[in-house]
């Protein structure tokens, strides 16, 4: 799961780095920006719907900085955005970024696994907080 691609940068002045349409419908996306590149990392942030973009992980600034990042807008029936890299550690960590259509609302969960997720599984009675 590796997305390449030209990356061009936002009002707010960052890099974009992956641009998904979310849910069955395709009517919301989101964004992983990233700025402020220190050698190979950077910080990473994520923004709904063209909202202001908030750091991928909350609390201390370098939870959020990112090295070996990769992305994937994966799903027929429904868009997931799939983030994975090191984020402040140095083992694969990442989130799964979801709109759920029927609760009209984003979904969100993490992960932090030896190696980065082959596959997305979506089912009707699963609920992501």
């Amino acid at each position: 799961m590796l997305a390449l691609g030209v990356f061009h940068h936002t009002a707010f002045g960052m890099e974009v780095v992956a641009d998904c349409r979310l849910g069955t419908d395709r009517g919301h996306s989101v964004r992983l920006m990233r700025d402020r590149p220190i050698g190979s990392t950077a910080l990473y942030y994520l923004s709904y719907d063209g909202s202001t973009p908030q750091r991928i992980y909350e609390g201390e600034e370098e939870q959020a900085r990112g090295d070996s990042v990769e992305t994937a807008c994966a799903g027929t029936r429904e868009r997931v955005l799939v983030i994975s890299g090191e984020f402040g550690s140095n083992y694969v960590q990442g989130v799964a970024l979801r709109y759920n259509t029927r609760a009209q609302r984003n979904e969100r969960i993490g992960f932090a696994e030896r190696y980065r997720p082959s596959a997305v599984y979506l089912c009707q009675p699963q609920r992501w907080s």
